[in-house]
This record gives structure tokens, C-alpha cells and sequence, in this order.
């Protein structure tokens, strides 16, 4: 009986350095990387997902150097880049590192045990900054520092999705020359894409009719000239096992074959319903794939125990022996890759990925988001004791009581929300503690000022008062004087006339009375001269008493100003002018 054939097609596994026979439409981009390698020891490949970018470098890249020329390691993240690096060192090692051994003399002994380059692969390097801290990144970027001083002994291989380029910008103070050797991974053309279907058709005996590959890239991409390496796999192992179930020992593609798959552009959405359906518990099963999604819908390696703590897993109830057989259940259907050498399952490809991410509802997106950010935080707790902050607790808490947090995480969480409330204590009993001080300070202002006040208005009563007694004294004077004057007691008129011009407001009425008084008394002269008209029979018609009460400003007939000092009736001198600046100018300092 004759062997089946070699399956032509990898589905959604990468192409590795044991595929070199069947990988096919890249030459050019092979020859590119193995130049740019060996000119500068440095190589970062970039692109869109679905290009192809790990089998170009694990097949392509791999197969153009023979196995004594370099010892290839590649480092998948895992729970931590560095830890898995270490691991991977440990892994290859012939001869066992000092404990607590720097990197690079770690990476110097591999070498020596080999005596060929390493050529260090890191690839899917968005899960750094997908599922890392900052903490890993820094310690991380002064790893490949480290690194890069090892020029002749190790090469160092970068693997990224091309939305996260601009984040590999964090590494290039330590490593300047990152993006001086990068290559742009692009999808196909068609050329390249019809020998990527008639290659291993023809390797592997895999008859191909006429026109299929030419259909297949029409219906894939009717109005673009390039196709997504991604569809062109999963459609043509489709194809292939279709093929292969009719007649396993020679299965030919045909156009007939190729139209009972029916439309090309959800193939890989009906592949995952199919196999979703053909299982035991759907639900169940679906329900781990939606666990192995990250929050921005990409793969998301988890431990076996990682998954059964998942929100979606732990609400189907999947207890004992259930979910590792159905985890292998998912494995057989190739929607999940076998464990890893660190343990975890992880989904067969972003493309996946996808698919499972549009098949979860708003709020499972929203558990998946908190429950990566957890994940992240509680890490960096291990590491360095940060709690949550408000914030974040505050935006966890709806979905507290659906996250089925593990135990540790959990404590982790009543742990931030306790020290959280015991900042709002101490935060409020410092506030309300500013508050009443402010209070007490402002209050006794406000006392302070209203006792200012009212002193200042009691002293302003007290003046008023005053001044209204001298006033009313001064009155008092005047009509005794005026009395003495009228029964012509001059010299007591004068008397009692100065006492009221000395207790006179200057500004109220009166004081041209009491001045006329003293500046009219005949017993002093010269007063005013003896002249008068018939206009003017007021002899004193316009006085102003100076501010010191000594001396008097008087306007008269004559239209002059005169100064009388008041303590003796004699006048001081004329002036002309107002009363006003004449006393002005009489008293200023």
C-alpha cells in the first residue's frame, strides 16, 4: 500500500528549519535577511500580521545557515521575557552557569560550549509590550545593552508586529543600531503566492489541476495585487484535507473541490464553528479560547491552572479532568498548539485570535481587559509591593464579583482596597483637620476685623461726640460774648468770643460771628479801619479760622485778605488772594 503523502500546507503553524522542502515565494526576502545579518550582526523584521514574518526567519532565514555555523535559540516571551531567556540559556547550556552569573558571561560559556555564534531569535516581541510592564522593558532593553557588546558572538534577530514598531523606539538609547538593519516583511504578490501552491504540490505529489491556483487567488484577493499568507494557508489545507478524505494515497485539487468549499473570505470563521460544534461542550470550548484572547484581541499564553481561573472557564464549571481533555481536544483540532516548554497553551495564530475575539460580547472584552491589567499589576506587586491605585479599583469594581479572580490575586485586591481606604481616612481627616483650621484662622479674622471695626467706629462716635460737645460749648461762648458785646462789655465780649472760636469746628457756622466779635472790638484797636460804604456796612464779611486756632484770614471791603492773630486782635499782615491758599501759604510747614 502506498504511503500517504506529505501534507503540502501548514494550516496555521509557522514554517521551522524542517520545512525548507516544502516553503516556497520567498527567496528574495530570504537572500535580504541572510545579507543584513551577517553586515551587522543585528536584524529587526517587521510587517502586518499574517505575513509570514516567523517562518521567513525560523524557515527562510534558518536553512541559509548550516547547523555548524550558528546556534539558533528562540525566545518566546512566555510570563517574563528575561526569565524566558534565561530558561532558553540554561536549556542549550553544555556546561552550567555560576548562580547569580552575569548575561553576558552566561551567553560567553554558550558560546564557548558551542564554539559558533548564537544567534538569538526573540520572536512575537509585541507580547513584551502587550503583556510586559515597564519594569520588564527596562530591564529587557539593558539585556540587549549587554548584548550588543558580544559583537562577535552573538546576533540578535527581532520578530514584531509592525503596530507595535514605534514602541521598540524605548530600546534604541541602549541599542543604537536597531533600526539601521530592518526589513519590512510585505504580504505576497501573486507571483509569489502561485509558488507557494504549485511548490508543495509538486514536493510532496500533490496533484494540482489546472487553473486552481490562479482561482484560488482571484477569490482570495479579486481586486488586490497581493494576498495575506494567512487565507492562502488555511484555504489550501482546507483544500488539501478535502482532497485527502476522497483519496488519501493520491489527492488531487480541483476546481470542483475547490467551489464545494464555498466563499473564500470567512474560511477560517466556518473552521473554528465547525470544530467548535463538533465538540462535547461548545460552549465549554469556547469559552477556553476566549481566555487565550488578550484585551487587544491577540494571543494570550496561559498555564493550564491560568485558564481554569479564567472568568469564562470558571463559568462553565469545568472541573477535575475535564478541561485538559478538552484543552486536547482543541489541540487535535489544531485551533490550540501543544504546551510549550514553559507550560502554556496558547491559540495557533493571531488570525485566530481574531475570530474568537469577534465572537466575544462587550462586557467578556471588558472582563478579558481588567483581568490582563490584574495580571499585570499583581505581577509587578510580586516584584516591587504596588498596591492598586483608587482609580483602577474604582474602574474594577462593577466586575469584581465576575472576574473569579485566583485567591492570591484576590487577597491582592482586598489588600489595595483596604490600604485605598485607609488613604481616604487619613485624606479626609487631613482635609477636614485643614478645613476647621482654616475655619478657626477665618474666624478669628473675621472677630478680629469686626472688633477693629467697631473700635474704629466707637473712636469715630467718640470724636463726633467730642467735637459736638466743644461745638455746642463754643455756642455757649458765642451768645455770652454777643450778649457782653450788645451790653458793651468789650473786653468780656472778646474774652468769651476767643473761648468759642478755640472749641469751633473750623468747618461749621459760627466762626464768622465769634471772629467779628474779636476782630470788631473797638478796646483793641487798629481792627478794621474805621471806613466803611454804603455796600459793604459788614466791616468782616469773609473769614476762615486756621487749622492751628491762632490766626484768622479775613476778606473785607477793600477786596484784601488780612491776618489777625487771635490771641491779641492784632492784625499780622495783607495778602492778596483767597482766605483759603492765604492761610495756605501762612502755615505750611
Amino acid at each position: 500500500m502506498t504511503a500517504a503523502p506529505r501534507d503540502p500546507f501548514k494550516f496555521l503553524d509557522p514554517y521551522t528549519r524542517a520545512d525548507r522542502d516544502i516553503f516556497f515565494g520567498r527567496d528574495r526576502e530570504t537572500e535580504e535577511l541572510y545579507a543584513r545579518l551577517l553586515a551587522s550582526g543585528l536584524l529587526l523584521v517587521y510587517g502586518v500580521s499574517g505575513t509570514g514574518k516567523t517562518s521567513l526567519v525560523q524557515c527562510g532565514l534558518a536553512n541559509k545557515f548550516e547547523p555548524a555555523d550558528c546556534l539558533a535559540i528562540t525566545v518566546r516571551r512566555g510570563a517574563n521575557l528575561l526569565e524566558a531567556l534565561d530558561a532558553e540559556l540554561a536549556r542549550h547550556a553544555l556546561t552550567p552557569a555560576p548562580p547569580g552569573a552575569p548575561l553576558t558571561k552566561r551567553v560567553r560559556s554558550l558560546y564557548l560550549d558551542h564554539f559558533k555564534p548564537i544567534h538569538l531569535i526573540f520572536d512575537q516581541l509585541e507580547e513584551l509590550f502587550i503583556f510586559g510592564d515597564r519594569e520588564e522593558r527596562r530591564a529587557f532593553g539593558q539585556a540587549l545593552h549587554d548584548l550588543a557588546s558580544l559583537e562577535r558572538d552573538v546576533r540578535l534577530i527581532f520578530v514584531v508586529r509592525e503596530e507595535y514598531l514605534g514602541a521598540m523606539t524605548e530600546f534604541e538609547p541602549l541599542l543604537p543600531d536597531l533600526f539601521r538593519s530592518r526589513i519590512r516583511i510585505e504580504r505576497m504578490d501573486r507571483f509569489q503566492a502561485r509558488e507557494a501552491i504549485e511548490g508543495p504540490c509538486e514536493r510532496c505529489g500533490v496533484t494540482l489541476d489546472p487553473g486552481v491556483a490562479d482561482e484560488v487567488l482571484t477569490r482570495l484577493a479579486p481586486a488586490e495585487a497581493t494576498v495575506e499568507l494567512t487565507w492562502l494557508q488555511v484555504v489550501m489545507d482546507r483544500l488539501y484535507r478535502q482532497a485527502a478524505d476522497q483519496n488519501p494515497e493520491r489527492p488531487a485539487l480541483t476546481l470542483a473541490g475547490l467551489a464545494g468549499l464555498g466563499r473564500l473570505d470567512n474560511v477560517l470563521g466556518r473552521f473554528l464553528e465547525e470544530q467548535l460544534t463538533a465538540l462535547d461542550q461548545p460552549l465549554a470550548g469556547e469559552a477556553v479560547l476566549k481566555a487565550l484572547v488578550s484585551g487587544d484581541g491577540t494571543r494570550r499564553p496561559l498555564s493550564l491552572a491560568a485558564i481554569g481561573d479564567s472568568a469564562t472557564v470558571r463559568a462553565q464549571g469545568l472541573t477535575g479532568e475535564a478541561l485538559p481533555a478538552l484543552i486536547q481536544r482543541l489541540i487535535a483540532a489544531r485551533i490550540l498548539s501543544d504546551r510549550d516548554e514553559h507550560g502554556n497553551y496558547e491559540l495557533r495564530h493571531d488570525s485566530l485570535a481574531r475570530k474568537v475575539w469577534e465572537r466575544m460580547t462587550a462586557r467578556e472584552k471588558e472582563l478579558q481587559e481588567i483581568r490582563q491589567t490584574i495580571d499585570i499589576r499583581y505581577r509587578d506587586y510580586r516584584r516591587r509591593g504596588l498596591l492598586l491605585d483608587a482609580e483602577t479599583l474604582t474602574y474594577l469594581a462593577p466586575y469584581e464579583d465576575s472576574l473569579f479572580l485566583s485567591p492570591e490575586q484576590a487577597a491582592f485586591v482586598k489588600t489595595s482596597r483596604e490600604a485605598a481606604a485607609r488613604r481616604r481616612r487619613w485624606l479626609t481627616l487631613a482635609f477636614s483637620t485643614l478645613i476647621l483650621v482654616l475655619v478657626v484662622v477665618s474666624g478669628l479674622g473675621v472677630y478680629g476685623y469686626l472688633k477693629a471695626a467697631e473700635a474704629e467706629r466707637q473712636a469715630a462716635e467718640a470724636m463726633r461726640k467730642e467735637k459736638d460737645a466743644r461745638h455746642n460749648l463754643g455756642f455757649m461762648f458765642l451768645e455770652k460774648g454777643e450778649r457782653a458785646r450788645d451790653e458793651h462789655r468789650f473786653n468780656e465780649a472778646r474774652v468769651y468770643a476767643l473761648h468759642a472760636l478755640a472749641n469751633f469746628d473750623p468747618q461749621r457756622s459760627g466762626l464768622e460771628r465769634a471772629a467779628n466779635i474779636v476782630l470788631n472790638n473797638p478796646v483793641y484797636p487798629p481792627a478794621f479801619s474805621s471806613r466803611s460804604s454804603a455796600q459793604h456796612e459788614d466791616r468782616v464779611f469773609s473769614v476762615r479760622f486756621s487749622p492751628d486756632g491762632r490766626t484768622l484770614a479775613s476778606g473785607s471791603y477793600d477786596n484784601t485778605i488780612r491776618l489777625w492773630d487771635l490771641a491779641t486782635g492784632q492784625e499780622r499782615g495783607r495778602l492778596a488772594g483767597h482766605t483759603e491758599s492765604v492761610l495756605s501759604v501762612a502755615y505750611s510747614p
